[in-house]
């Protein structure tokens, strides 16, 4: 664990935004050799990735907030040390991402194609990041589990990393405990995972999948199954709730229905058109 990696004028300059601003440029150069493969304009690609990628900053802190059980109450923990949920950028993201593509005239379902292996690329670039903050945190180990485990110190001019924070608050350890109770290092495992489906997909999206709108719903399927089973290894206290389940599982659920919908119903399918060949493709593209 390193959160801090240096200060400038008593400013800190955290590891966790490096990794983000790391995983945004990865995101946004994989997006961009893609959706080049599918005949969309490269010129196009930064002013569509700028949008998409401002809606979901707005949306990853609103969806923070309302997420945070103790937002509001005076205390700040779990999602609050960094004000940021993959939800919260990945729906309001999705939802910006048709009317920025309409406006560039950009075919929709083509760029969230090209888009879809960037965002578990970028997600799990951004787990190196937790781990090194402290956040997002895994469950205390037991059994198997203590054979890979890691602790997370106190931080020495800081109020604490979050697992320590959490768990002096659970009474689980002494405030005067220097680090945390051994927790699974559950933002490696996910940064593993992330980081197969996003080659799964790019191998999928190289393969011209027949409707536009595959991959993407795909990726949406895939992750929906993975988020809830990384849930059970997570224990961070400021998730939140919904239908009893942790927020992100229950938005999980619901992604992965709305993606199996539209690629199982046959009514369904005319929304997204087919692809032409690749030639067609290759020619249409503009500077």
């Amino acid at each position: 664990m390193h959160p801090i990696l240096f200060k400038l004028g008593g400013q800190p300059f955290y590891s966790y935004g490096l990794m983000v601003g790391l995983a945004l440029y990865a995101a946004y150069e994989l997006c961009r050799f893609l959706a080049e493969k599918d005949g969309i304009a490269p010129s196009k690609i930064w002013k569509f990735a700028l949008g998409v990628i401002a809606a979901g900053f707005i949306g990853s802190h609103i969806h923070a907030r309302l997420s945070d059980p103790t937002f509001g109450s005076g205390r700040s923990e779990g999602l609050a040390w960094n004000g940021f949920t993959f939800y919260g950028a990945a729906i309001s993201g999705t939802l910006a991402a048709y009317p920025v593509a309409r406006l560039l005239r950009i075919p929709f379902w083509k760029v969230v194609d090209a888009g879809a292996p960037c965002v578990p690329l970028a997600h799990g670039i951004g787990r190196i990041g937790c781990f090194l903050f402290g956040c997002d945190y895994g469950i205390v180990a037991e059994g198997w589990w203590k054979n890979v485990a890691v602790s997370f110190p106190r931080w020495p001019d800081e109020k604490g990393s979050p697992a320590w924070v959490d768990q002096v608050q659970q009474g689980l350890i002494p405030r005067a405990a220097e680090a945390s109770l051994p927790v699974v290092p559950v933002q490696l495992i996910e940064m593993a995972a992330e980081l197969v489906i996003a080659a799964a997909l790019v191998a999928f999206f190289l393969r011209r999948p027949r409707r536009q709108g595959t991959v993407v719903l795909v990726y949406f399927l895939v992750y929906g199954v993975v988020r809830p089973l990384i849930e059970l290894l997570r224990g961070d206290l400021s998730r939140g709730t919904m239908l009893g389940v942790s927020t992100s599982t229950a938005i999980g659920i619901v992604t992965f229905g709305l993606a199996a919908l539209l690629l199982s119903l046959p009514w369904l399918r005319p929304l997204r058109e087919e692809k032409p060949p690749a030639d067609a493709d290759s020619a249409s593209a503009v500077a």
